[in-house]
C-alpha cells in the first residue's frame, strides 16, 4: 500500500511500501518518477535507467541547469541535442557555449563545430586544420599570438615526447634544474642548448667544441667541432 502523511519530525512523506515506483502527474501528464530503488526519472522514454540517480529525459533537448544566486554566480546548463547528437555545456548568463562533445566524440571548447579530436577556439580565423583527421589537438585563435605553455617547478623538466613502440624515443625537453634545451632523436640525446647559449652535439652536455672551433657537416653523419678553416681539432 502506501502511506501518506506526517512523519515523527514532521515532514510530509510519502511511502510506497511495495516493490513499486512512485509517478508525479501534472496536467494528465507523468512528469516525474522514483523507482524502487531511489533512482529519479524527470521526463519519460529514452533508455532504461539502471545506474544513474538522476536521469533528465527531453527531446529534442535535455536540460539539466545548475545556478549560483550569490553575487558573481552564473547559470550553467548541460544539454543533449537530439538533432545534431551531441552534448553541450552552455553558459546562459552570457549566452555562450563553453564546452561541445560531437556525434564522433570530438570536443570543443569554444566552438560546437570542433574539426579534431580536441579544438580549442578563442575567434574563429576560418581556417581549417591543415592536416585533417590526423590533427588530434588544434588551438585557434584571432589573437596575434598563439601559444602552448609548459609551467613546473623550478626544479622539474618538461617534454614533448615522440613514441612508437617505444614510448620516448624522441622528445624536445626544457631541464629547469640547469636551464638547457635538449633534444632526444633514436632514443638518444643528440643536442642541447645550455642555459649561456652553448651549444653541445651528438653527447649529453659534453661534446661542446673549444675556442675558434666550428661545427661542421660530416654527411649523413653527426656533424662535429672542428678547427676553424678545415681539418679536425
Amino acid at each position: 500500500g502506501t502511506v501518506m502523511g506526517i512523519d515523527s519530525d514532521g515532514d510530509f512523506l510519502i511511502n510506497n511500501q511495495e516493490l513499486k515506483e512512485i509517478k508525479l502527474y501534472t496536467n494528465d501528464t507523468q512528469r516525474m518518477r522514483i523507482d524502487s530503488s531511489g533512482n529519479v526519472r524527470i521526463g519519460t522514454g529514452g533508455l532504461t535507467n539502471t545506474h544513474s540517480k538522476l536521469d533528465v529525459i527531453g527531446g529534442p533537448y535535455a536540460f539539466l541547469a545548475l545556478q549560483a544566486t550569490d553575487t558573481g554566480g552564473r547559470r550553467y546548463e548541460l544539454f543533449s541535442y537530439a538533432l545534431d547528437e551531441s552534448f553541450h555545456i552552455y553558459d546562459r548568463t552570457n549566452d555562450q557555449y563553453r564546452f561541445t562533445i560531437d556525434e564522433t566524440g570530438k570536443v570543443g571548447i569554444g566552438t560546437t563545430s570542433p574539426d579534431n579530436i580536441l579544438h580549442i577556439r578563442k575567434g574563429d580565423t576560418t581556417y581549417a586544420s591543415q592536416v585533417g583527421a590526423d590533427t588530434m589537438l588544434f588551438l585557434e585563435t584571432t589573437n596575434t599570438s598563439n601559444a602552448l605553455q609548459f609551467t613546473s617547478a623550478n626544479t622539474g623538466q618538461q617534454y614533448i615526447m615522440f613514441g612508437d613502440d617505444d614510448p620516448n624515443v624522441g622528445w624536445i625537453s626544457y631541464n629547469h634544474s640547469d636551464n638547457n634545451l635538449n633534444f632526444r632523436v633514436n632514443a638518444t640525446e643528440r643536442m642541447r642548448i645550455t642555459s649561456t647559449g652553448a651549444i653541445s652535439v651528438g653527447s649529453t652536455g659534453t661534446a661542446y667544441g673549444a675556442a675558434g672551433e666550428v661545427l661542421t657537416s660530416n654527411g649523413n653523419a653527426a656533424p662535429s667541432w672542428q678547427a676553424a678553416g678545415g681539418g679536425s681539432s
